[in-house]
């Protein structure tokens, strides 16, 4: 179940957030996001 919730949110987090954020804001987590994954 949690990683249900943790799959959501990365979708979220990544569908969601970046057409919110300014570019910057974007690239900087896109690195963030990437980490994640490792």
């Amino acid at each position: 179940m949690f990683f249900v919730l943790k799959l959501f949110e990365i979708l979220y987090f990544s569908l969601i957030l970046p057409f919110v954020r300014v570019p910057t804001d974007k690239a900087r987590f896109r690195i963030s996001r990437n980490w994640e994954f490792v």
